[in-house]
C-alpha cells in the first residue's frame, strides 16, 4: 500500500511540473499573440494610410488628365 501511495506521489509531482511547464509555455505564446496582433494592428493602419494616399494621387492624376485634355482640346 505505501509501495502504490509513493508511486501515486511521484506520478502527482510529475503531472505537476508537466502542467506548470504548459502554463509557462502557454504564457509565452500569449505573450506572442498579443505581439503579432499589435503589429497586424499597425499593419492595418499602415495599409489604411497608403489607401487614402492612392485614392489623393488617384483624384490628382484624373484632375490633372482632365485638365491636359483641356488644354489639349483647346489648341
Amino acid at each position: 500500500m505505501n509501495e502504490g501511495f509513493q508511486e501515486g506521489l511521484r506520478e502527482n509531482v510529475a503531472l505537476k511540473d508537466q502542467v506548470a511547464n504548459l502554463n509557462t509555455t502557454l504564457k509565452g505564446l500569449n505573450a506572442k499573440l498579443e505581439g503579432l496582433e499589435a503589429t497586424v494592428s499597425q499593419l492595418n493602419f499602415t495599409v489604411s494610410q497608403f489607401s487614402a494616399t492612392l485614392q489623393n494621387f488617384t483624384g490628382l492624376m484624373i484632375a490633372y488628365y482632365n485638365q491636359s485634355y483641356r488644354v489639349y482640346l483647346n489648341l
